[in-house]
Order: C-alpha cells, then structure tokens, then sequence
C-alpha cells in the first residue's frame, strides 16, 4: 500500500514537472521557437525563424544575402542600389559556414524561390567548420531543411531544460542591449546605439572593449573536414550556374586579432582552392578596414559602414588605398594575388613579433 501511494506520488510530481517544463519553454521561449514574443529574445534560432517566414513569403524576394552572423548588419536596399530590379533578403544565421549555404541555397531552389542574385559572404574560419551540432537547439535547421518531422522538432523544444539559455533570456530582458532584429521584412540586425557610442567615444571603445586586447598565436586553419567544405563550395558554385544564380563571394574583413589566429599556409590554400572554383573579393588580412578597431563592434563582428564599403568596391571596382582590400581573385591571376596576401600576413607578423 505504501509503495502504491509513493509510485502515485511519483507519476504525479513526474507529470507537474513536465507539465512547468512545458509552460516555461512555452512563455520564456528561449530559442524563439514558439514566437509568443512575451520576453524579447536575446537569441533565437535564425534558421528555423528565417525558413518559416520565406516559406511563406518567398514571392517578396528574388535575391539573397548569405552569411553567417558577421554580414548580419548588410542592408538589402545597399545592394538594391547597385543591383536593378532586385529585391534581397539577408539570410544571415549564427555560426553559418559553407555546409549552411550549400544545404540553404539547395532548399531554396526545392522550394521553388526566385533566386536571381546570392551576396555570399565566406569568413576564414569556414576552412575548418563543417555543419552544426544537431544536438544544440539554437542552430537546428527548419524540417524542411534537414528534413525531421515536425512533430520530433517541437518535440524537442518543448520539453528541454536548458538552465542557462532561460536564465540568459531573463537576464537580458531586465538589462538588454542595443540589438534589434528586423526578421519579417529585411532579414538583418542593427545595433545603432552601439555605432553611436563608438563615433562619440572611439577611445573608450578601443580601450574597454577586451577582445581587442587578446593576443593569439596561428594554430586556427585546416582539417579533415575540409575535402568536404571544398567540395561543398563547388556544389554551390555549380547550382548557381544551372539555375542562372548571379553569385558574389567575399572573404570577410576579418579584425586584425582575429586573423592573428589563422595559420598562413591554410589562409593561402583555403583562397587559392575556392578562387580556382569561383571568383572571389578578398576583404580580409591587415588593411585600412582590417587594423581599425573602430570598425568593429568587437573583434568579431565589423559596424554596419563596413558593409557600406565592401559593396562599393564589389559593384565599383575601386579599393581601398592598400590595393588588398577588396581585390579580386581568380584562377587567372590568384599566384600573383596569393604571394601578395602571404606577403602582407608575414609584413605584418614581422613588424608585431606575431608567430
């Protein structure tokens, strides 16, 4: 009788607990799943969110901006300015690298979409990333795309206890920061406060922010992954061709501290192997965008002017006055480019001590 009353008990409190996991994933939402837009999101999951909005409204667009978190802050109407009769949607999501891209264009082309034009931005460090963890909720693909049932999926979000993603959501909702995201319509993020107090504080910016201050030694660069990523590139690159896809590569103007972390010799593979695929822009290495803290929010990710920038070179063939920001790249003249890239890293290790 007693055992009886305990294993009641039991499926009881079992039943109450699910029952408060349900609601809390359900009302703080931390992932932005759920779109019950109680608690304004810190994070979300782009992919997911992004997949569900074009499915529905596709027909709005006929070219596309692709990257990961770092081309985020690119305006479509910036592109629109230089492209005639285009109307872009920044598919930026979190961590995206070449697997995101190639699985994201196939699913687009699936689904019938309009694609006339692709922005894609390539960052270094896609050399030795390949897909994502299917394990971690923030960066799960819609159904669609990986191709899991619907069920399964919200299965999964519905009945996680993630501690810290929810504890990260109330904090952020008492004490949140500038970023505002713009899903339903231009698909990209802002964060103007932030640009406002880097043009009125440069100084303070420079000093406080801590990443600007790290220092790394070159061991980031290729793996056994990278047959994979390559060959990944080349389906894009082929897809574009068969459906008539106006594709723009750029390598991202990595901040000069982040690109201490790259090894040299992979830097050099990983263009020379993308550019004899496909023409490429070259924005990265130590230039006048690059060595400018100001140019970025943190060491990772460059302010909206960037953008600005980029696009102008790309669609204008200018350059910045160091005639690496922003050359082009290709399988005719990539030997002659590729020295001068290997060139300015090692200039700039020398002249810094950097290994």
């Amino acid at each position: 009788m007693i055992y009886k009353r305990f294993t009641v008990k039991y499926i009881y409190s079992l039943i109450v607990l699910i029952l408060i996991i349900f609601f809390v994933n359900i009302i703080i939402d931390p992932y932005g799943i759920f779109e019950t837009n109680i608690l304004k999101n810190q994070q979300f999951n782009e992919r997911y969110l992004k997949a569900k909005y074009l499915l529905e409204n596709h027909n709005k667009y006929n070219s596309y901006i692709i990257g990961s978190s770092r081309v985020g802050n690119t305006n479509p109407k910036l592109l629109e300015k230089y492209i005639p009769n285009s109307r872009f949607y920044n598919y930026t999501v979190a961590a995206a690298n070449i697997k995101d891209y190639y699985k994201t264009i196939q699913w687009m082309i699936d689904n019938k979409f309009e694609i006339k034009n692709i922005y894609m931005q390539i960052d270094l460090d896609s050399m030795n990333l390949y897909g994502q963890d299917n394990n971690n909720l923030l960066v799960k693909n819609h159904p669609s795309i990986s191709g899991e049932s619907y069920i399964e999926f919200y299965l999964k979000y519905l009945f996680q206890f993630n501690l810290k993603n929810i504890e990260n959501k109330i904090k952020y909702n008492l004490n949140s920061d500038d970023r505002i995201y713009d899903l339903k319509n231009t698909g990209m993020w802002l964060r103007k406060s932030k640009e406002n107090y880097i043009n009125k504080y440069p100084q303070e910016h420079i000093k406080n922010e801590i990443s600007f201050h790290k220092k790394y030694n070159r061991t980031y660069g290729i793996n056994d992954k990278y047959d994979r990523i390559i060959s990944n590139f080349k389906s894009i690159v082929n897809l574009c061709k068969m459906y008539n896809i106006n594709l723009i590569c750029f390598i991202t103007p990595h901040n000069h501290v982040f690109m201490d972390r790259f090894k040299v010799d992979d830097v050099i593979k990983f263009i020379a192997d993308l550019s004899n695929i496909h023409e490429i822009w070259y924005f990265s290495g130590y230039n006048d965008i690059t060595i400018n803290n100001l140019n970025y929010y943190e060491y990772s990710h460059y302010i909206s002017k960037v953008s600005y920038i980029i696009a102008k070179i790309i669609f204008t063939n200018s350059h910045c006055d160091n005639d690496l920001c922003g050359v082009k790249v290709n399988k005719y003249n990539n030997v002659e480019i590729l020295d001068k890239i290997k060139l300015n890293i090692e200039t700039w290790d020398s002249s810094r001590g950097n290994k």
